[in-house]
């Protein structure tokens, strides 16, 4: 916004030239002269830094006159002093609170048009104010002000509750924006997730199908070896037919092995018999 560069500007340059024209009025922008005793331009910063606060924040010039010309005002370092207290003064009686960080005032240097010497005791009084976030309307000894296009207004109470029935408004409607995107990410959400889990089971059965196809071929490459080498199935074929009949020949060996047994203790009994026939 114009006001914020111009103030930027005077921060940096840290003076203005007497006839510098530094812009225009508007809602966000106030010129005062300035001219009367300590309270009245103490009293001017706090009504309008109260209806700056109530509205969109802004900055007010003192020493500038209405067509944007610097002028000055004379404040020596004594009046400076009095005026930062009883500006503090006013600012700290606002309801509701009013934090320092809200607004900040700085007393600038006035040169000389060419810009060669500063003027002594010549300065512009530069009010800066912040936007609100407070949901309430801030008052200043007791009253309510709102910016308007290059003045202030004070509110009736009429207003200030019609202020109150369209904030309230705003807000109810900015809640249920929040909740309908609210529910619009939680739809986008499961519907991410959805996908999600369909390409996670689509991967799944591509290489449940990659596996039986792997499988297939190393059986049908077995069952195609085995056939080309026929040999090979053959011997497998009476090794299988050996390994059925291994039972039957072992039986068949310990009954030998039983008989042959017999066979050689009745021998043993007969040769005992004639060795004792021999001796009688």
């Amino acid at each position: 916004m114009p006001n914020r560069k111009d103030a930027l500007w005077a921060k940096q340059q840290r003076h203005y030239c007497r006839g510098q024209h530094i812009g225009v009025e508007n809602r966000v922008t106030e010129f005062k002269l300035g001219r009367g005793k300590t309270r009245h331009v103490s009293r001017m910063v706090g009504l309008y830094t109260c209806a700056f606060l109530n509205t969109e924040g802004g900055d007010l010039y003192i020493g500038v006159d209405d067509n944007g010309i610097v002028q000055g005002i004379t404040c020596n370092q004594r009046r400076e002093d009095q005026l930062r207290q009883s500006i503090d003064g006013i600012i700290k009686g606002m309801k509701p609170e009013v934090f320092p960080d809200m607004y900040q005032v700085d007393f600038v240097p006035v040169y000389n048009q060419s810009g060669a010497h500063v003027l002594r005791d010549i300065k512009v009084i530069l009010v800066q104010v912040v936007l609100s976030q407070c949901s309430r309307l801030f008052e200043c000894k007791g009253q309510v002000y709102m910016r308007r296009e290059g003045s202030i207004q004070r509110l009736a109470p009429h207003q200030i509750q019609a202020w109150v029935e369209r904030k309230v408004k705003e807000d109810y409607r900015n809640n249920s924006l929040g909740t309908e995107e609210g529910r619009r990410m939680d739809g986008d959400s499961s519907v991410k997730l959805q996908q999600d889990q369909d390409e996670s089971l689509h991967e799944q059965v591509m290489k449940l199908k990659q596996k039986e196809e792997e499988q297939e071929s190393l059986h049908s490459d077995s069952s195609d070896d085995l056939e080309e080498d026929g040999d090979l199935g053959h011997d497998f074929s009476n090794y299988n037919t050996d390994l059925r009949l291994l039972p039957k020949m072992m039986n068949s060996i310990d009954e030998k092995l039983v008989e042959i047994e017999r066979r050689l203790e009745a021998f043993q009994n007969n040769q005992k018999g004639s060795k004792v026939c021999i001796i009688l």
